[in-house]
């Protein structure tokens, strides 16, 4: 059984994020885990926590969060933006965890480049991303492909003010007016929010899917889909997900790689409809 399969059968976000994660094994990486490291990991498996932040720097950027909900500490501190992961030698990991961390990085595609890039064959990434529709993302325009490709060429390694600027405006938190005062206030509220980490970028999953086809069909990728859930898997879901695995490439066509990985997908869509 598959959490693609199990669909609509689950009745906590726990028992499906269990159901996904259930191939996982050995050691691996979970980036970004902040004050939610996730916790449906099957037994046996090991885990290093990669952030940016120090523990007790997190808790001052979010204060509302409160003692009891702080940040964790981390076994690699990286600025997944600027270092990526850089330290971390390449197929080395049997395992790579991104539970709502892509959507707030400056360059999503890199993130998923070097989880790939550091990923055992066979290895396995685990990515979870927030639904648009379903959050406060909800009415923004989802970021386009051509946009995402733009910032891994042009190896971005900042999220651009202009990204704080529009999440801002959408959630009616941005400081308005013109007068020199406001404007003050204005740049200091997009440098704090850019430290703090907004989603940058928005997706659904079908928007979201067009980026793992890109870096297969144009990067290299070599990804099989083991497993995906869907927007709908539980009560109030809020997310989608997969799980990929490093895969033999299809001798050099990516073409042929891209359109085994759609067919699985569609599959997998179709079988949680049914």
């Amino acid at each position: 059984m598959s959490a693609a399969s199990e669909a609509g059968s689950f009745t906590e976000r726990e028992q499906a994020l269990a159901a996904l994660a259930r191939p996982l094994s050995g050691a691996g990486l979970e980036l970004g885990p902040g004050h939610q490291p996730f916790a449906e990991l099957p037994p046996g498996c090991t885990v290093r926590f990669v952030d940016r932040y120090r523990s007790w720097y997190a808790d001052r950027l979010f204060p509302e969060l409160g003692r009891e909900e702080g940040f964790i500490g981390v076994d690699l501190r990286l600025d997944l933006d600027r270092k990526g992961l850089g330290p971390v030698g390449s197929a080395t990991e049997d395992f790579v965890v991104a539970s709502h961390v892509v959507e707030h990085v400056a360059n999503p595609l890199r993130l998923i480049a070097e989880s790939y890039r550091v990923l055992d064959k066979g290895g396995r990434l685990l990515i979870l991303v927030p639904d648009r529709h379903r959050t406060f993302d909800s009415g923004r325009v989802p970021t386009p492909l051509s946009h995402v490709v733009d910032e891994y060429r042009s190896t971005v390694a900042r999220v651009d003010l202009g990204h704080v600027r529009e999440f801002l405006s959408h959630t009616g938190e941005l400081v308005t007016g013109g007068g020199t005062l406001d404007r003050l206030r204005r740049q200091r509220q997009l440098r704090w929010h850019r430290r703090r980490s907004i989603h940058a970028h928005c997706w659904d999953e079908p928007s979201f899917f067009e980026l793992i086809d890109w870096l297969v069909r144009h990067d290299g990728h070599a990804w099989a889909l083991d497993d995906l859930l869907p927007p709908d898997a539980y009560p109030g879901s809020h997310e989608f997900g997969y799980l990929l695995r490093r895969c033999a490439p299809i001798a050099t066509d990516p073409v042929a790689q891209a359109e085994q990985l759609a067919a699985a997908r569609a599959c997998m869509l179709s079988a949680t409809s049914s």
